[in-house]
């Protein structure tokens, strides 16, 4: 379904208009959350609301919903892309607009989801001159075509779609029609119904413009206990460890309720015990490692390190990030420790290049503390950027290298360990707030 005629001038002069008062001037690059709609005009009923803006038209309404960036951002050279969270619509009565504007004439590149009897499809043109051009059309599939995108490269326009905002397919292409370079375009989201007889309200949610979505994996300490495996070491250590339990500590800061009981019974000396869990796959690369913790030792001395990993593995690597407490047990002070990797110094008090790092804390036993690690886990390299502990940030910023991982995995891992001590005696870790999430990453 095109846009009327008249729409179309109107929105030619209105964007005309922007630019008579500079507000449609290319500016830097925008990348929005939809957080609020400080870049956005809101027309008939758009809303920016959790997160998202919204386009809903309501039942048994003939109408268009729409919004647009106030300010003009560059597309020569670059990809401008919106994150198609969901769309509901009713054959041959309703479809959504992705639009591209030059401001000075209205010209405009066209992606839309058009709603037909037989399904949707991805329909993609341009306009100059009023004139609608048509350049190419697939049929829509929501999760494979998630991240809709116009990208110019040397001349060259591209209509793309992906599941991930990593690779992307192109739908259509065709060299710039519009004679002017660079190009500097206003966007455009629109949901429209043309036709009666739509009896429940419909519409488009988008979200991350020119971000890749994020997402987690909250309160793993709520987990179902069965989703956790048990890995002990050295080979052939005795160590007893209680099965995964749910305790509540009315002591915690946050309030959480519910909380994960790590306990070791008894080991023999200097034995560990590693509680973990598989996570789904993310193409994500960027990751941050959150908990409150407490520590203690019913009686007797307490662990002789405490840590915080996570990995990702695919492709025959395994990348894993970590961060080890020791609390005084080897004699040289109470202080965190960063894991290198097997191939680079394994547990390490030196930076790279041979300065300590110096993180020294002392944190009590039997008392909650908060801790937080942000790392990226890619091209084989585990890059670190900075941990929080008890409020206390700690920059790391280096990297260490991968390993092999023999078993060909493809998931993300979520740990937490206890390293006892020469005596081998009980030991308890109290785990609550705990969540590993990938954060939303801006695209390039």
């Amino acid at each position: 379904m095109r846009k009327s005629g008249n729409w179309f001038a109107f929105v030619a002069a209105a964007l005309c208009l922007f630019g008579a008062t500079g507000r449609s001037r290319a500016a830097i690059r925008l990348y929005d959350k939809f957080d609020n709609a400080a870049n956005w005009a809101l027309h008939s009923g758009a809303a920016v609301t959790g997160g998202q803006l919204h386009l809903t038209i309501p039942a048994n309404t003939v109408t268009q919903c729409y919004a647009d960036t106030i300010s003009a951002y560059p597309l020569t050279g670059s990809r401008q892309s919106i994150q198609v969270v969901s769309h509901s619509g009713v054959g041959g009565k309703s479809v959504f607009f992705y639009d591209a504007f030059t401001p000075a004439t209205g010209s405009s590149l066209e992606m839309k989801i058009d709603d037909t009897p037989g399904g949707s499809n991805i329909v993609c043109g341009y306009y100059v001159n009023g004139v609608y051009h048509f350049v190419g059309s697939t049929s829509y599939v929501p999760t494979a075509d998630l991240y809709f995108a116009f990208r110019e490269s040397q001349g060259t326009l591209s209509y793309e779609v992906s599941a991930d905002a990593v690779t992307w397919t192109a739908v259509a292409g065709l060299t710039n029609p519009f004679g002017s370079t660079p190009l500097n375009m206003t966007f455009h989201m629109e949901d429209k119904v043309y036709a009666t007889g739509i009896s429940t309200s419909t519409g488009t949610v988008l979200d991350n413009f020119n971000y890749q979505a994020g997402g987690g994996h909250n309160s793993l300490d709520d987990d179902p206990l069965g989703n956790w495996q048990l890995y002990t070491e050295p080979a052939g250590h005795r160590i007893s460890v209680q099965a995964p339990a749910y305790v509540s500590d009315p002591t915690i800061p946050s309030g959480d309720g519910n909380l994960f009981n790590f306990q070791i019974n008894s080991s023999d000396p200097y034995t560990n015990a590693y509680y973990f869990q598989y996570l789904p796959q993310v193409v994500n690369t960027y990751f941050v490692y959150t908990c409150s913790w407490k520590y203690f030792a019913p009686s007797g001395p307490v662990a002789q390190a405490y840590e915080f990993p996570f990995s990702k593995y695919q492709g025959g690597t395994r990348l894993e990030a970590a961060m080890q407490y020791l609390p005084n047990s080897d004699g040289a002070g109470f202080r965190w420790r960063v894991w290198g990797g097997s191939n680079d110094g394994s547990w390490r008090d030196k930076r790279v290049n041979g300065q300590l790092y110096g993180f020294v804390q002392n944190l009590a036993s039997n008392a909650w503390h908060t801790f937080m690690l942000y790392g990226t886990l890619q091209n084989n390299q585990i890059t670190y950027t900075t941990f929080v502990s008890d409020g206390v940030t700690f920059p790391i910023n280096e990297s260490h290298p991968g390993t092999t991982d023999s078993n060909n995995l493809n998931t993300l891992v979520v740990a937490y360990q206890i390293d006892n001590n020469a005596t081998g005696n009980k030991q308890n870790v109290y785990l609550g707030d705990w969540n590993f999430s990938w954060p939303e990453r801006q695209l390039p």
